[in-house]
């Protein structure tokens, strides 16, 4: 017996360890995903004590979920998709763990810093989708909400945007989180206020203001910026003035850009040209498009340029001219991931729609018989009242003709413009579809003279493209001083209609991503040279390709031989 009972021992004493030794663990996986809302740069530090490679399966997938999550609520930019799609796969198949919806929540934020915003509002969307109804999610629902809402407010879907704000606000409300409330009230603001609906952006942001006494100095002077806005909006240029006077020399980095065009306009208006000049001149001095863009329309404005000398407005006429082409260039870019995020938008609403009406199937069976019951005693009722009333019946039914005939008239006008439309639409499409098959014609003519399909010998000789080469050859990332613009100009140097043409072919439904990979396979590079310049995996490159050549209506073997010759 004591020989039973000793091994007895030993196999509850080893059964005790390993069961210690993943408590453990999962213990400090909840600890420091604790850390990621409190102290983010902590959470970071725990992650890096823990040996990724001794973990494997469930904690190896946890590890790299973490180390995701505290880099984005560190505000470290994601610049890759690698490890966050593997994620998405596992989560998916092991639901039991409980931590699919997060990360399809962070598949969003990835792919949002990537710049792929359609992807991003596919990934935040489900993730709505995945999270349970249940009181321990509010804050996760709200911050889904809150980022789905942001992005369609980046993407000029306002309407959208507002909805889901408004939905995040309500939980922030019910949280107490002055924070999340604050914000959230300024960025419905703002989309109020670019539909010029002054009203009710100015409630918002009143609100926002009194909330933001209670947060720290920096955030209180962001929505200080907006309010100075608003009171600029509402032409009250000295309330206004008063406001903004001092914010530009203390908001933080982020801010900065906004809080010189708000500036730049107001002193503008004010008539302090020397204040509105510099303002504007430091804003032309930034990097991006837009807000260089910005401080050249306050420059160039009838009230400054009586101001500032001819000998300057001259010399800054190429700068400001070269700043509208960068403008409309990404504004082109732009306006096509916009159309591509409506349609993934619509398509969402449609399904969930769909699921829906499935739920409620029930209860709209109970409404109509509910509305059989009603309109029966309706019908007894004027039964009833047609006896009594015979008399007038005669005018009723003169009132009802008249009522009918105009209801009629009203139908066969819709009908009419309706028509008109569709006739419309079918010659937009008949025209599109024409310049689509004779740029598919001229193609197949091409390959008659160029069988091989070769690259052109101007862009293999192009500083660019070496460049480019080697960076593929070293299976490197892209270098930092190569830009999409000197691709762009190098392809439109030799093939100045290759992007006129490849938007008719896809009909105008390519993303950013799809025509980063187009224009290097017409420079020649192959799947997984584009995946190391672009920082992908080969898979998302591979399904790029695969979804251009859809998109043209081509086979996936043939689409590089189309891209080369277009």
């Amino acid at each position: 017996m004591r020989i039973k009972d000793s091994i007895l021992l030993v196999i509850c004493l080893f059964a005790v360890c390993s069961c210690g030794g993943g408590g453990s663990l999962d213990a400090e996986f909840e600890r420091i995903d604790h850390l990621c809302d409190s102290i983010p740069e902590d959470a970071i530090r725990a992650l890096d004590s823990i040996d990724r490679s001794s973990l494997s399966g469930k904690d190896l997938c946890r590890f790299d979920l973490l180390s995701i999550k505290s880099k984005d609520k560190a505000y470290v930019v994601h610049t890759s998709d690698s490890k966050i799609l593997d994620l998405i796969d596992y989560y998916d198949k092991h639901r039991n763990e409980g931590h699919y919806a997060e990360a399809l929540y962070y598949g969003g934020r990835v792919y949002s810093d990537i710049g792929d915003l359609p992807t991003a509002l596919e990934f935040f969307q489900k993730s709505l989708d995945e999270i349970p109804d249940d009181e321990r999610y509010l804050r996760f629902r709200s911050s889904v909400l809150d980022q789905t809402g942001r992005l369609l407010h980046s993407l000029r879907l306002d309407s959208a945007a507002i909805d889901y704000l408004e939905k995040s606000l309500k939980i922030e409300i019910q949280e107490n989180n002055d924070y999340g409330m604050a914000f959230t009230n300024s960025l419905i603001s703002s989309s109020l206020l670019r539909h010029k609906n002054i009203k009710e952006a100015r409630r918002y942001i009143d609100e926002a203001i009194r909330i933001s006494s209670r947060l720290d100095v920096s955030d209180r002077q962001t929505i200080q910026v907006e309010f100075a806005e608003m009171l600029y909006e509402e032409l009250k240029i000295d309330s206004a003035l008063l406001v903004i006077r001092s914010l530009p020399s203390m908001v933080d980095s982020i801010t900065t850009p906004y809080c010189l065009a708000v500036a730049a306009n107001i002193y503008k208006d004010a008539g302090i040209l020397d204040t509105a000049y510099m303002y504007a001149r430091q804003l032309t001095k930034l990097k991006t498009p837009n807000n260089k863009k910005t401080g050249y329309k306050v420059i160039f404005s009838d009230e400054l340029k009586n101001y500032i000398s001819k000998d300057t407005l001259l010399k800054l006429m190429p700068e400001y001219k070269q700043t509208i082409e960068d403008f409309l260039n990404t504004h082109e870019a732009e306006q096509a991931l916009i159309q591509n995020a409506r349609y993934n938008y619509s398509k969402h609403v449609q399904g969930r729609e769909d699921a829906e009406r499935q739920l409620n199937s029930f209860k709209e069976k109970v409404w109509f018989i509910g509305g059989f019951v009603i309109l029966l005693i309706l019908i007894i009722l004027i039964i009833v009242l047609w006896h009594r009333y015979r008399k007038s019946r005669k005018d009723s039914q003169l009132m009802e003709g008249f009522i009918l005939t105009e209801k009629l008239k009203d139908e066969i006008e819709q009908t009419r413009l309706k028509s008109e439309e569709e006739n419309r639409e079918t010659s937009d499409l008949t025209y599109s579809i024409k310049a689509k098959d004779r740029i598919l014609e001229d193609i197949e003519n091409l390959k008659k003279n160029d069988p091989y399909g070769l690259v052109n010998n101007k862009f293999l000789e192009s500083t660019l493209y070496v460049k480019l080469k080697e960076n593929a050859e070293n299976k490197d990332e892209m270098c930092k001083d190569i830009t999409w613009t000197q691709i762009e100009n190098l392809i439109k140097s030799v093939s100045p209609d290759f992007d006129v043409y490849l938007n008719i072919l896809t009909q105008h439904q390519i993303s950013g991503a799809e025509r980063k990979v187009a224009m290097l396979i017409k420079l020649g590079f192959s799947n997984t040279q584009i995946a190391d310049l672009l920082n992908r995996q080969p898979a998302t490159v591979s399904r790029q390709r695969t979804s251009i050549a859809g998109k043209i209506g081509c086979d996936k073997s043939a689409v590089d031989s189309m891209l080369v010759r277009l």
